[in-house]
């Protein structure tokens, strides 16, 4: 349950109430912090979570899940058979209609909060889908200045050899496994 947005709001909505409890009194006492339990669309809004991203990371599950210990459980197949379902359901935003919305979800929430290291990765890897070597190398280098790790690194030699960069490409990578 807890492998998607969906399983991870169950959660979050069930222990809210405990964790603000916990938080000590000077973020308690602030009063600019809302009580309330936000809706899931809206906390999906504010994290840039777009369909791309859902089918993507359904993707991923059954990646995971099509591979043994997960294909000896009792109820592999149904379960198999939902993923692929929901996965049909948010093919669409595979297409460039979808990959589209998702960089325009993507650009908006960048302006908002620049220094979000997580919304250029996500960026990063949408012009990576895209073929985007020049965007992708700017948001490579924008991702080292934030937080600089191995992702930042691929990406950044993807870009380049994406333009014809090959030296420059294979020093990159090499950084990128100097930090893996």
């Amino acid at each position: 349950v807890h492998l998607n947005f969906d399983g991870n709001y169950f959660v979050a909505t069930r222990i809210f109430d405990e964790v603000v409890r916990h938080l000590p009194e000077w973020i308690q006492d602030r009063g600019d912090a809302s009580r309330e339990v936000l809706s899931a669309d809206r906390c999906a809004e504010l994290l840039a979570l777009t369909g791309w991203d859902r089918y993507r990371h359904a993707q991923a599950i059954a990646d995971l899940t099509g591979r043994a210990p997960f294909t000896n459980q009792s109820d592999h197949e149904r379960r198999r058979e939902a993923l692929d379902a929901a996965i049909r359901q948010l093919s669409s935003h595979a297409r460039p209609e979808g990959l589209d919305a998702a960089l325009e979800v993507y650009l908006a929430a960048i302006e908002k909060w620049p220094d979000d290291p997580h919304l250029h990765v996500n960026l990063a890897v949408l012009q990576t889908q895209l073929g985007d070597h020049v965007g992708l190398e700017a948001t490579a280098r924008t991702i080292l200045k934030l937080a600089p790790h191995a992702f930042a690194y691929y990406a950044l030699g993807n870009a380049q050899a994406g333009q014809g960069k090959h030296d420059d490409a294979m020093a990159s990578f090499r950084r990128a496994l100097q930090r893996h």
